[in-house]
């Protein structure tokens, strides 16, 4: 059965769809060539009759590239290019913060995604050291963590000790994740706290060597252990808490410092020996309560062996309670476990009063 040629090629034209192939003039077939494809800059009919200019791609049949920007970052939600300059949000701490810990870590906030390695070579710093740099998972939040502790300021005159500043900066030259570099550079800094360094004296009266049968206080130097007659001798020692006023100070480092001058008999050591000298933490309103008084804590021992030296014990927490309660005073008692072992003879070991000192320090903004 022959096909009318003429009809044909009316009903492709009519339906206008691009599936349907003209016959090749001179009677060949060229397969595959869509319709109006076949001369750049002609016009292709839609089906609303509208004309559109320019080629289609020879194999999809879309329309060529625009000639939109190619170096324009990848598209947002919309579909459009990302071209805003990422901004930092917030820092912490924040800029010109007072009273900053050596053990801080810095968190910068970025407004959108970072590219982390630009960023992370943007970060600029005099001072703060070398540091660990960590992100979250949405590369917005970069928390630098530095590999030591930053440095206080200590002095013993609180008016002239300078504060240590720290900075830092990021760079123009950090980007976010579509290239874009930072909006401009962003500098920063804040200060760790001061440290004031004190040497407290003791209160003399209420410093020295009591027990059961001691009237009051032996203001002389501090006995620790038993006499011949078997009595039990124990040490106190009193310092005046200085005053600390207001949330930007408090109590940093409190150390007692003593001179063991001499050892009578063989106090140190298990039975018939005495033990180790222990501190307690004690409060006692006058003199004659100071053996008696129950201790508030053992800290620990003070001394074991007979050793002439400084003995350095550390009463920070004790002295910092002290301080939270608004006592006017911190106080410390030194016993033996056993207070004698009823030899007849002399076990006892003595701290020269003249060496004896607390050493205080505070922080402050």
């Amino acid at each position: 059965m022959s096909i009318d040629r003429d009809y044909l090629l009316a009903l492709c034209c009519a339906t206008l769809t691009t599936g349907c192939f003209s016959p090749d003039p001179v009677g060949g077939d060229t397969e595959g060539t869509p319709t109006g494809s076949s001369t750049a800059g002609t016009e292709t009919p839609d089906p609303t009759g509208n004309a559109t200019s320019g080629a289609t791609d020879a194999e999809t049949g879309t329309l060529p590239s625009t000639g939109a920007d190619s170096t324009a970052g990848p598209p947002d939600d919309t579909g459009t290019p990302d071209t805003t300059p990422p901004t930092v949000s917030s820092v912490t701490p924040a800029a010109r913060t007072q009273g900053v810990w050596a053990d801080t870590t810095i968190v910068i906030t970025f407004s959108e995604p970072m590219d982390r390695v630009s960023t992370q070579a943007a970060w600029q710093t005099p001072n703060i050291g070398d540091a660990v740099m960590m992100w979250s998972d949405d590369d917005t939040e970069l928390t630098v963590v530095p590999n030591a502790p930053l440095p206080y300021a200590m002095g013993d005159d609180e008016p002239f000790l300078d504060a240590i500043e720290y900075t830092f900066t990021i760079a123009t030259t950090a980007t976010d994740a579509a290239g874009n570099q930072l909006e401009s550079a962003y500098m920063s800094n804040f200060y760790t706290w001061r440290v004031v360094q004190l040497q407290v004296p003791f209160v003399d009266q209420l410093t020295g060597m009591t027990g059961p049968t001691v009237n009051g206080i032996n203001d002389n130097d501090v006995y620790v252990g038993d006499t011949q007659f078997d009595a039990v001798q124990v040490g106190v020692m009193t310092f005046d808490m200085p005053i600390l006023r207001g949330a930007s100070k408090q109590v940093f480092s409190a150390t007692i410092y003593a001179d063991q001058t001499s050892v009578g008999g063989d106090p140190y050591g298990p039975l018939p020996s005495l033990g180790e000298i222990h501190a307690l933490d004690v409060e006692f309103a006058t003199e004659f309560m100071a053996a008696d008084v129950p201790a508030l804590s053992d800290l620990g021992i003070f001394s074991d062996n007979a050793t002439q030296e400084t003995k350095i014990f550390d009463v920070t927490e004790a002295v910092a309670a002290d301080d939270a309660a608004g006592n006017p005073t911190t106080q410390f008692r030194f016993e033996f476990p056993v207070g004698t072992n009823g030899d007849g003879v002399l076990d006892r070991v003595t701290f020269d009063k003249d060496t004896i000192s607390l050493a205080f320090e505070y922080l402050t903004e």
